[in-house]
């Protein structure tokens, strides 16, 4: 049966609160834990555009959502500062929304969840003309990883980094900035994982991710020792293939890459 992707009901928030919980068990995000699940999906980050859920088989596999630009938001003020579009300085301001709240169910593994999502929000976003961005916490290697090869797929680029300071305890944490492919010119539409002609993606800790059918290979360096590991996966094994100086790569799990990739 196929993953349908539609707008978030009330009815749903059942689903997602399980979804978001095991989320947490599997990855440890949110930082903060889930003891309000329901809360947390639904908290202010602008006001709300819209919201989708990923439903399989009558069961909630996944969320993400779009809100309009919040001015405090460090992910807005760096992509403002960067096109030069601030509102508060009479220049027009560029038409930007921002990506959120994505999550998905760990425990169902549901193949194509994460791209249909994302389709969701870029259908919506070309409709309307809108310039995507997310920022994305990453508080470990692993983290860095997934991140790097999740955008890679869909064509994000990364815009700058920022940090994430957590409401609960005051921890400031690592954060990247990303951008939606560009918008499609009017009456275009826009195919592949094209680049925003305004970025120029820098080298990053996922160097190379290349996709032919069930294999690809992943390159991923250390911004500390400047070493280099060498993922590869082939007929569903997942292999750490080489690496200068293991030491520094005790926080990526075979878990977390698999999870990253697959998704």
């Amino acid at each position: 049966m196929t993953t349908i992707v539609r707008p978030r009901t009330e009815a749903d928030f059942p689903g997602l609160e399980r979804a978001l919980t095991e989320c947490h068990a599997a990855t440890g995000w949110p930082l903060e834990g889930v003891p309000d699940a329901r809360a947390f999906i639904c908290e202010d980050q602008g006001p709300l555009e819209q919201a989708w859920v990923a439903e399989h088989n009558g069961h909630i596999v996944g969320h993400i959502a779009i809100n309009a630009p919040e001015p405090d938001c460090p992910c807005v003020k760096l992509w403002r500062r960067q096109t030069a579009t601030d509102p508060d300085d009479g220049k027009p301001d560029d038409r930007i929304a921002v990506v959120g709240r994505l999550f998905v169910s760990p425990t169902k593994k549901v193949p194509g969840v994460v791209r249909a999502l994302y389709h969701a929000v870029l259908d919506w976003s070309r409709e309307r003309d809108a310039q995507l961005i997310m920022y994305v916490v990453v508080w470990s290697a692993a983290r860095m990883l997934a991140a790097e090869a999740m955008t890679a797929r869909f064509g994000w680029a990364k815009f700058g980094d920022t940090v994430y300071v957590s409401p609960k305890d005051g921890r400031v944490i690592d954060a990247v900035c990303y951008a939606a492919p560009p918008r499609a010119e009017a009456g275009e539409k826009a195919e592949g994982p094209v680049r925003p002609k305004l970025l120029r993606r820098r080298m990053s800790f996922a160097e190379r991710l290349v996709q032919a059918k069930s294999s690809f290979m992943v390159m991923w360096r250390n911004p500390k020792s400047e070493s280099w590991a060498c993922w590869w996966r082939g007929g569903g094994v997942l292999t750490l293939v080489s690496s200068l100086r293991p030491a520094y790569l005790s926080e990526v799990s075979y878990e977390a890459v698999s999870h990253s990739i697959s998704c």
